[in-house]
């Protein structure tokens, strides 16, 4: 058996060697700056196997910590980053592919969420007390339509909110759009939780690149700096820079407060129609030809 070692169900887990891996990842992601994050979950992944070995073989959360501290080659606080990176990734989704392009600090930030006091990282209003569900003024809804000609799929929805977008069909929570097929015009505005809305903007821009969508119109905060707009922005074909701010309002019909103003990318072949249609309402800027 190893120096360090535990039997955990009949199987010798070797303390040693995952402390090795461990801090030969610390070392790949420090060395690295994109894709960190994917390292930091494989980090996270061998960390979480250690603590549950240790704590259900030797009984105490103070052991695991003093194994961190005595075989890691980095801080208990990056140890516990780590942990916490494979903890929120799979609350996204089965699709992993994300983790590649963002750092560290990218990461954490968008996987954790905004703090509702911090409204810059806000995707939608700085008064979401914990609510997810930031619905669409019909105006904005009336531009998208008019945009790609119909909405046959709103993917981020409920029987409320429809009642303006008045998609053809929509998902709700329950039936998690994340894991359904996408098809024809699609309208998106995201759900107010960071995981969720970049696994959202990722399935957009992976099925209208794929051309599983001719047409989609997709709203979110002017973040950018962040990865999952460059993302978006760089498979539209216009996006308009809104002038003002998207009054969202949520299920008890209470009014949002933005802290930023939003774009409206557009991706598919009417790029004509979008601008007429969005014209009015802020600073169109179109991909070159």
């Amino acid at each position: 058996m190893a120096k360090d070692a535990l039997v955990v169900q009949g199987e010798i887990v070797d303390l040693d060697a995952l402390a090795k891996e461990v801090n030969d990842l610390h070392g790949a992601r420090v060395d690295g700056v994109r894709g960190s994050l994917l390292t930091a979950y494989q980090a996270g992944e061998k960390l979480c196997t250690v603590r549950e070995c240790i704590e259900a073989e030797r009984g105490a959360a103070g052991t695991w910590k003093a194994w961190c501290e005595e075989d890691l080659e980095f801080t208990m606080r990056t140890a516990r980053v780590y942990c916490e990176v494979y903890t929120l990734a799979p609350l996204i989704g089965t699709d992993r592919s994300f983790l590649s392009g963002l750092s560290l600090t990218e990461g954490v930030r968008l996987l954790a969420g905004p703090p509702e006091s911090d409204g810059k990282q806000n995707l939608k209003a700085n008064q979401n007390k914990g609510i997810i569900e930031w619905y669409t003024p019909a105006d904005w809804i009336e531009r998208a339509r008019k945009a790609m000609g119909s909405i046959d799929l709103d993917p981020a929805s409920n029987e409320m909110a429809n009642k303006i977008v008045k998609a053809k069909r929509f998902y709700d929570a329950e039936d998690n759009g994340l894991e359904r097929d996408w098809y024809g015009n699609v309208f998106l505005n995201p759900p107010f939780q960071a995981k969720l809305a970049i696994a959202f903007i990722a399935k957009l821009c992976t099925d209208y690149e794929n051309k599983m969508i001719p047409q989609a119109v997709l709203l979110t905060n002017n973040n950018t700096d962040t990865t999952w707009w460059h993302q978006a922005a760089g498979v539209s074909a216009a996006i308009c820079f809104t002038k003002g701010r998207v009054p969202f309002y949520n299920p008890k019909q209470e009014i949002a407060a933005p802290t930023n103003g939003h774009t409206f990318c557009y991706m598919g072949g009417r790029v004509h129609s979008f601008v007429k249609a969005f014209q009015d309402a802020g600073t169109i800027m179109t991909k070159m030809e």
